[in-house]
């Protein structure tokens, strides 16, 4: 099936030579020119608008590969079908930026969601913008392209910005920069990824709120996040609910350690003064002392002095 509307397969020379096809209304138009970008982003890739003509031109959908590393993995079916049915009524009014991969093959950079209409609208081709790009610029146009289209589950923002850390060595203030959002912003996103396996796929799933999400970092134990995470879920928790009861759990977490860190700061300062007392090691171990004799000779020594502290201390009760 042919694209209607906007843009065609075939196109009708005017008289005047000039081809009618609505890609002369696109030569020179800004891709995805969202006055919220970062200026950063705009520096990185180092142009506002698109070169005209020559970048802009029709490519066969069976040519056009999608990135792998795409940040969006998931795709809402009933958003795509209500963007499939508006190509179909209006045309695309913004082509997909794609790079060259080797023969005659182009990866998808920006337009995915568009790419995916189209092929439910069985289009044979589709309006391209052809641009090279380094891998790293390539992930940070996939990246900032889907943060100012459509929501970006905010899991796969955070997988995204672990990307750009891992594979090109961004920092958060950078990351920042580049997609127009505040550093703290950033981290908070980051620090979902330290949840289970279980609390991210709930997040995911719609089951549980980010003030949810947000509460279980502060367990620090998976198990316990999964105990809190089943909690919530049969119980039916509020955030504020979540809150209070994941800091009680803390609190009573914190008191239970409280003796055990007394009892290791007295076995820290005891047990080096006892050991050189006896000359041996010495093991503290709850309510006893352990010393351990390599020798008879070190066992009469123990002996003679544990006598003479016995004596010492009934001489002082007297």
């Amino acid at each position: 099936m042919e694209s209607p509307h906007s843009f065609t397969t075939s196109h009708v020379e005017e008289p005047n030579g000039i081809s009618n096809s609505p890609l002369n209304t696109l030569k020179g138009m800004p891709v995805n020119s969202n006055s919220r970008l970062g200026k950063g982003f705009n520096a990185l890739i180092n142009e506002k608008r698109l070169r005209p003509s020559s970048d802009l031109k029709e490519l066969p959908l069976n040519a056009i590969e999608t990135d792998p590393q795409q940040p969006r993995q998931v795709f809402d079916d009933s958003l795509l079908s209500e963007l499939a049915d508006s190509m179909a009524t209006h045309g695309i009014l913004e082509p997909i930026v794609v790079c060259p991969i080797g023969n005659d093959r182009y990866q998808i950079i920006a337009g995915e969601r568009r790419f995916r209409a189209a092929r439910r609208l069985e289009w044979s081709h589709i309006p391209v913008v052809v641009r090279d790009a380094h891998a790293q610029t390539n992930t940070i146009l996939a990246l900032v392209e889907n943060l100012q289209r459509s929501d970006l589950h905010v899991l796969e923002e955070a997988d995204a910005y672990a990307q750009l850390q891992r594979d090109h060595g961004f920092s958060q203030g950078e990351i920042a920069k580049h997609v127009g959002k505040s550093r703290p912003a950033i981290a908070n996103a980051l620090r979902l990824l330290r949840l289970g396996d279980l609390s991210r796929s709930a997040l995911a799933a719609g089951e549980i709120e980010m003030g949810h999400a947000r509460a279980l970092l502060a367990l620090q134990e998976t198990e316990e996040q999964n105990e809190c995470l089943n909690a919530i879920r049969s119980g039916n928790w509020s955030v504020r609910r979540t809150e209070n009861e994941i800091k009680q759990r803390l609190d009573r977490k914190k008191a239970d350690q409280e003796p055990l860190k007394v009892v290791r700061k007295v076995e820290s300062i005891c047990s080096p003064e006892l050991e050189r007392y006896f000359g041996v090691e010495v093991i503290l171990k709850g309510r006893q002392i352990r010393l351990k004799a390599k020798s008879p000779a070190d066992a009469k020594i123990i002996l003679e002095k544990m006598s003479q502290w016995a004596n010492q201390a009934e001489g002082s009760k007297a």
